[in-house]
């Protein structure tokens, strides 16, 4: 049996050997392609995207860059400049020659087309149709906007650096004073913000990680070799990213870095397993000892925290899904290959042990533990009540809980993408466009003038609406309509009317109109801010009850073909964050029920089993409830925690199950058997915590909101579990509801083998 675990361990370190440099290289590649886009993160069938790709296609990317800069004006020759390099930059093309931009509108440009022939409007008028959308309140502030297409959209973190070099060397407009917000600057500083994280924090979050491990198990040697196995299997996870076609995002950004922590906690327990079988039977024979008592709890604990975090595929939002499958695969492989390795690993070098022994090695519990124990056994019962009411006051505040990917989510007030946001909402427009499409099908009766006038109702209809700021429409290419009367108005209609009918392509030019199979699409943009504190699913509901009625209004006096939709990328942003909450409760209630039937199991009742189950429930109820009691919002990194942290807990509630079983049947005694768990895993469940808690929190400096929130998150659930491990459970064990534990004498455990109890 020792032969088979050293060439185990043999085989497998010359496998990782091997494979090694083929991980790091699909590692690699997978840190080199970033994508994020809420848009995106939708799966494609879902009704609000959609809606949102019908009108992208029948119009326009939403994907555009709002540019502007102090002094910028309606005059201001460099916003020409600018508009007329950005359009015509050979650089701005990737490798098969296709464009970055379809177009680039500037204020300056539209309003030349609006006061010249043949329309010839006042100066006045014409910047009062443009203002809220490309001119500022003010009359005389402007912009430019650049509608990035598919390929610009894909190699943004070319095309905006280009966008920038333009400014600076053709414009003379220095990097303080540019101002880009938008689509595109949101998903490229996310993309920036989460990389940097990783590249900054990654190595330093490593060297504690091990510094950790290398104090817990008090011996350099099995330190580095369960973090060397932790490194490996963190590489493969990423690796495999890479190798099935995906991109690193966000959400995936911490999964590395987690995977590390987990491995080593799960190396953590089983080094301890070995230590004991040396400590009780010294080197000879050490891996099968160890073995046999540690491979079912490590297991247990390993495949809990793979379901937590499997739990997570379970949801429509594409980054959470794909946390959910690479983090659940490392999880995995750590486990296999930490007992594929490390057992052989003692047998072959007793060097593996303890450099020093001290009473941590005795079966005694040290003098903290013993008297942590003795309040424990006094007041079991209060514990166990004071538990159940915490639980259940922070509880209530769980359907409370909100959510949020809008940017002011990801970044501080600080930040530079936040401060272009504020100054362009302040001097120019508002950067959310809400759009309205009316739709007349092949059966509508209309003309195409009294179809510019239903188009015009809308416009008008929205305008009045207080979070508006602007719209624009094909209206505002247009001389004035005239109320139909009158013998002159009736001939300026009619030739009019023919005009528009012989140069729609113009309006089609414009991104105002869609034509299809005889059906037409005109084009209303209402415009909103992204920072102030709007619902954007509620207001499309409110744009929609807004124009309804005018809708109404035509099909009572007979008009067939009809009707009017709305869409916009905030909207369908808000359908994500909707999507986190249901995804929070579906994916932890997944999770809570597979590991509460595996624990049923385990323990060999239902009551036992749903009693277990309540130290691990304690930490997520805590957290959750107290952040739904204030409302503070959290982000989809936040989210997913809950999972994890279900996953994680367990591990500590099976390990010390393990020990306080196998004392139970020799002593029928549960304060001998709380006694004994304690002096067992007590130390190794802390140890795992602090490495677990701790080996993140360089993350945590990260200026990328999610990625500094998340160690924190999970610093408090698993210290949070590791009280519900430490208190809440012997409480439980020494109250009434510990005889579901109880066993009748020489009965085995479920989990002990008989021969591995001393």
């Amino acid at each position: 049996m020792n032969s088979i675990f050293r060439n185990c361990c043999r085989i497998s370190i010359g496998f990782m050997l091997l494979t090694a440099p083929f991980l790091a290289y699909g590692a690699w590649q997978a840190l080199q392609l970033n994508a994020n886009s809420p848009i995106d993160w939708m799966p494609t069938d879902f009704p609000a995207r959609l809606d949102y790709e019908r009108f992208d296609a029948a119009f326009e990317s939403g994907e555009v860059v709002v540019v502007s800069w102090p002094g910028c004006a309606i005059d201001d020759a460099r916003l020409e400049t600018f508009g007329r390099v950005a359009s015509s930059s050979a650089e701005a093309h990737d490798t098969d020659g296709r464009p970055y931009f379809s177009r680039v509108l500037t204020a300056s440009g539209i309003l030349r087309d609006l006061t010249s022939p043949p329309l010839d409007l006042p100066q006045a008028e014409a910047v009062r149709r443009l203002q809220g959308s490309l001119i500022g309140p003010d009359g005389r502030s402007a912009c430019a906007v650049v509608v990035f297409t598919s390929e610009g959209l894909r190699d943004r973190a070319r095309a905006v650096p280009l966008l920038r070099r333009i400014l600076a060397e053709d414009c003379g407009v220095g990097p303080d004073d540019q101002r880009l917000a938008g689509p595109i600057m949101d998903g490229l500083a996310v993309d920036v913000a989460s990389l940097e994280s990783l590249n900054r924090f990654a190595g330093p979050s490593s060297l504690v990680i091990f510094l950790l491990v290398w104090r817990c198990l008090k011996s350099w040697r099995s330190a580095l070799l369960v973090f060397l196995i932790a490194t490996y299997c963190q590489l493969a996870s990423l690796a495999l990213v890479h190798f099935c076609g995906e991109a690193m995002n966000a959400v995936l950004i911490v999964m590395p870095p987690l995977v590390l922590v987990l491995g080593v906690s799960g190396g953590i327990h089983l080094v301890n397993y070995l230590y004991d079988a040396v400590c009780h039977g010294g080197h000879s024979g050490v891996a099968g000892r160890a073995v046999r008592l540690g491979w079912i709890p490590c297991a247990l604990s390993s495949g809990t925290t793979a379901i937590g975090l499997a739990s997570l595929m379970i949801s429509d939002i594409v980054p959470i899904r794909q946390f959910g499958f690479y983090g659940a695969f490392g999880v995995s492989a750590t486990f296999v290959m930490l007992f594929l390795v490390l057992p052989g690993a003692f047998e072959i070098w007793p060097g593996l042990n303890r450099e020093s022994h001290s009473e941590a090695d005795s079966d005694a519990p040290s003098l903290p533990e013993s008297r942590l124990m003795d309040f424990i056994r006094k007041y079991a019962n209060s514990i166990v009540v004071a538990s159940f009411v915490l639980m259940l006051a922070t509880g209530w505040g769980m359907p409370r809980i909100k959510t949020s990917v809008r940017i002011q989510t990801l970044f501080g007030a600080d930040s530079r993408i936040l401060t272009d946001y504020r100054w362009i909402e302040d001097h120019v427009v508002p950067l959310v466009p809400i759009e309205v499409i009316v739709h007349c099908q092949k059966d509508c009766s209309l003309t195409t003038l009294e179809r510019l006038a239903l188009v015009q109702r809308v416009e008008n209809r929205l305008a009045e609406l207080p979070e508006v700021r602007g719209t624009l429409s094909a209206m505002a290419f247009l001389p004035k309509l005239s109320d139909p009367g009158g013998a002159m108005s009736t001939v300026a209609r009619t030739v009019l009317r023919r005009k528009l009918e012989s140069n729609l392509d113009r309006f089609v030019e414009l991104r105002y109109l869609s034509m299809q199979a005889g059906e037409q699409n005109w084009r209303v943009t209402a415009r909103v801010s992204s920072l102030a504190d709007i619902d954007y699913g509620d207001f499309l509901k409110e744009v929609h009850d807004a124009v309804t009625p005018i809708v109404e209004e035509y099909t009572a006096r007979g008009v067939k073909g009809i009707n009017i939709t709305s869409t916009g990328a905030m909207p369908l942003v808000h359908e994500v964050q909707r999507g986190l909450v249901n995804d929070l409760f579906s994916s932890f209630l997944s999770a809570l029920v597979l590991i509460t039937i595996i624990m049923m199991l385990i323990e060999r009742g239902v009551a036992a089993g749903l009693v277990s189950m309540v130290p691990n429930f304690f930490p997520v109820v805590l957290l959750f409830g107290l952040l739904g009691w204030i409302g503070r919002p959290m982000d989809i990194g936040s989210i997913m925690t809950a999972s994890i942290a279900l996953g994680m807990a367990i591990d500590g509630t099976l390990h010390y199950l393990t020990f306080y079983r196998r004392d139970i049947l020799k002593t029928d005694s549960p304060a001998s058997a709380t006694h004994a768990a304690y002096a067992h895993c007590a130390a190794a469940m802390t140890e795992s915590t602090v490495v677990c808690g701790f080996g993140l929190m360089p993350f945590a400096l990260s200026e990328f909101l999610p990625t500094s929130r998340f160690p924190w998150m999970i610093l408090w659930l698993i210290w949070v579990a590791l009280i519900g491990d430490l208190i809440v459970l012997p409480a439980l064990l020494l109250s009434p509801l510990g005889r579901f534990f109880r066993r009748r004498r020489g009965e085995k455990a479920a989990v002990v083998p008989a021969d591995s109890q001393d």
